[in-house]
């Protein structure tokens, strides 16, 4: 070995993947959420994963495909477009596509997960948003755009592109992504009756679902009777 080269012994493996990689990804999930990509460093990371400097750049080939590598694992865990996807077409009318929809998203912000780096390193990169994750995150959102627009266009009874169905869109997705992006402890105290764990999470995906049935039925009227 040259001298001055840091040699990388990989580690065994278990189950099929590497334990030091797997270690790597959690501590850097809890740095990213932390700090963000910006001035989160492979030092940082590799140090308080007790791994070799030069893992970061072995394993996942440098700092940015560490952070592509995170995001990813975080979605994974949280929502994956595959279990949207499926779970909508369980569904034979639109209104219950719609409970499902917002109950995937209600119960998985609900969920014990919700505490841990998985939310927060996503609610950081939507506010302030990375170059980058930039091809990954189109990706997952065009899909999964296209699924609720598609639910939409069914209650409204009009073309999933028609303005008023891009509009309804918006106003399911809000609620969604405030719960998503802010604080919890912030929400708790601004909302201590609302509840956020996931024994409340059926009557919020209710109220969220009706909610929104009711203001998607009252648009369709109106553009029916002008």
């Amino acid at each position: 070995m040259k001298k001055g080269k840091q040699e990388i012994i990989p580690a065994k493996k278990e189950g099929g993947v590497s334990s030091t990689r797997q270690k790597i990804l959690e501590v850097a999930g809890q740095v990213f959420a932390e700090k963000g990509f910006d001035r989160a460093t492979s030092k940082e990371i590799t140090e308080l994963a007790n791994t070799n400097a030069a893992s970061v750049n072995y394993y996942f080939g440098g700092l940015e495909e560490l952070y592509k590598a995170v995001l990813h694992e975080a979605g994974s865990r949280l929502i994956t477009t595959d279990t949207i996807r499926s779970v909508i077409e369980e569904k034979s009318n639109p209104q219950a596509k719609l409970y499902a929809f917002m109950g995937i998203f209600v119960q998985a912000l609900a969920s014990p997960i919700s505490s841990s780096w998985v939310l927060r390193v996503i609610s950081r990169e939507l506010v302030h948003p990375t170059s980058v994750a930039a091809p990954f995150k189109g990706k997952e959102r065009v899909e999964r755009i296209f699924i609720l627009k598609n639910i939409v266009s069914e209650l409204m009874g009009l073309p999933a592109n028609h303005p008023a169905v891009e509009r309804g869109c918006l106003s399911i997705i809000s609620p969604c992504f405030m719960l998503l992006i802010c604080d919890r402890p912030s929400l708790q105290e601004m909302f201590p009756n609302l509840g956020f764990t996931q024994k409340d999470a059926p009557a919020l995906v209710k109220h969220l679902a009706e909610y929104a049935l009711a203001g998607i039925a009252s648009i369709a009227n109106d553009m029916e009777t002008k």
